[in-house]
């Protein structure tokens, strides 16, 4: 064989092995993984709106990776953490997926107390909890890809305006302060402790569901009013804003519930007559 064809066997030889280097790796970044597996990749993690407006997630956030029976998914360590790094951009250790199917859940701030798949909540803590939507995005070795993962808002948040007060604090007494939140079903588990809830501003979160006949204290100028809340069933990502007066016996009167998205774009009001 002479000089020429030798090189032009030599380099076919090269590029053959490069493409089955390139193709023991597929087409995911890092070492090849194990045959029958694939790396779970997250595309973009975002807050959602009642009013369907979406915007990138900022901040550290959980992965959590159930399989049918809704344990941990082989080898899953949860909650995984997604280590921000910039808007859009996250860090995500090595998840492996299997032909066995998982379901992909994930949660905000990552911290929160996590066990069998529900989160503990605290509202205390005056911590916005977000959560994936139940029974969470269908994901195995074939379907690794996942667009785009939105959280939404689980608490409510209630607010005060007060007439010719142009500033006002508010409290609730007697309030559930602890709760659980399933990622699998979507339904809040509510304990029985409670506990007067207390804010510096004019707004509070708390559980979604029936705000009835709980009692506020509102301080306005130095002022304290007490007031029982309406018939309203508040719903988790929206924000209701209770218009009061004070009335000539110094008693607050509702004027109406403004209810709101807690992202622009999604505001739209909806009157409410005083009882």
């Amino acid at each position: 064989m002479n000089i020429s064809k030798l090189k032009t066997t030599t380099f076919l030889l090269s590029l053959a092995a490069l493409a089955a280097f390139t193709a023991s790796c597929s087409k995911e970044d890092g070492p090849a993984v194990p045959e029958g597996t694939s790396r779970l990749d997250v595309a973009g993690l975002y807050s959602r709106a009642p009013s369907g407006e979406s915007t990138p997630l900022n901040g550290d956030c959980a992965l959590v990776l159930l399989d049918g029976s809704g344990q941990s998914y082989g080898g899953v360590h949860n909650p995984v953490r997604a280590a921000y790094l910039s808007e859009g951009a996250y860090n995500i250790p090595e998840i492996l997926l299997t032909e066995t199917p998982g379901l992909l859940h994930a949660f905000h701030p990552y911290g929160t107390e996590l066990r069998d798949g529900t989160l503990r909540l605290d509202l205390l803590t005056r911590t916005d909890y977000l959560a994936s939507a139940a029974p969470g995005i269908s994901v195995d070795y074939r379907n690794r890809k996942v667009q785009r993962l939105e959280l939404h808002h689980l608490l409510a948040r209630i607010g005060v305006q007060v007439d010719g007060y142009p500033e006002c604090t508010l409290s609730v007494t007697g309030y559930p302060y602890l709760g659980s939140y399933s990622l699998s079903s979507g339904t809040f588990s509510i304990e029985s402790p409670t506990t007067t809830l207390a804010s510096p501003s004019s707004s509070l979160l708390v559980f979604p569901g029936s705000i009835k006949d709980y009692k506020a204290l509102v301080t306005c100028g130095g002022e304290e009013f007490s007031y029982y809340f309406p018939e309203q069933e508040l719903e988790g990502g929206k924000e209701y804003r209770y218009r009061l007066k004070v009335s000539r016996e110094g008693k607050l009167e509702l004027e109406g519930i403004t209810v709101t998205a807690w992202q622009d774009g999604g505001e739209y009001e909806i009157p409410v007559r005083p009882e």
